[in-house]
């Protein structure tokens, strides 16, 4: 039989200021409390669970940018209520029902430049665009590239101020 004491795990103690890296994390981590230690949370993943279309979802893989991961309630009720605070509860509801009710959903793949800066998009061919990172999403690239333009990182090669975007829809 273990006793936990000999294990000598070390305690996680409390730090007055976020050491959690990068906005998705942060993001990630709030909205994940949310879900699961308040009402408002848990409401809304049990709104989600009774959908005949979220629960079509279970054991798809789903994509997110880069890569995919197994579809979860819970993310998407994380989303939701991001979405909620972020857009209004209407304009969450109206997403909702888009990205539910689609056999394709709209992507943006980006790719950062440097050497360029635009105050306003610019319209390229085919369906790319190449707009500031103040026209961009949050993200954790664009968080990193305006610490670092503020000193706030260290740095020691430059950092793009615009992104070559494109809009298209994956299956």
């Amino acid at each position: 039989m273990i006793k936990i004491e000999e294990l000598k795990i070390p305690k996680i103690n409390l730090e007055q200021f976020s050491f959690i890296p990068d906005f998705q994390t942060r993001v990630f981590v709030q909205y994940a409390d949310i879900v699961e230690k308040t009402d408002v949370g848990r409401k809304a993943v049990q709104m989600l669970s009774e959908d005949p279309r979220v629960i079509s979802l279970n054991g798809k893989m789903i994509s997110h940018g880069s890569g995919a991961q197994m579809f979860e309630i819970k993310t998407l009720a994380m989303w939701f209520l991001w979405c909620a605070n972020e857009y209004g509860l209407e304009n969450a509801n109206t997403r909702l029902d888009l990205f539910l009710d689609s056999e394709e959903v709209l992507v943006i793949n980006a790719l950062w430049v440097l050497g360029i800066e635009v105050d306003q998009p610019i319209i390229l061919k085919d369906g790319y665009t190449l707009q500031s990172e103040d026209h961009m999403p949050d993200s954790r690239d664009k968080e990193y590239f305006l610490q670092s333009r503020f000193g706030h990182v260290l740095q020691k090669m430059p950092v793009p101020a615009c992104a070559i975007t494109e809009r298209k829809r994956e299956e």
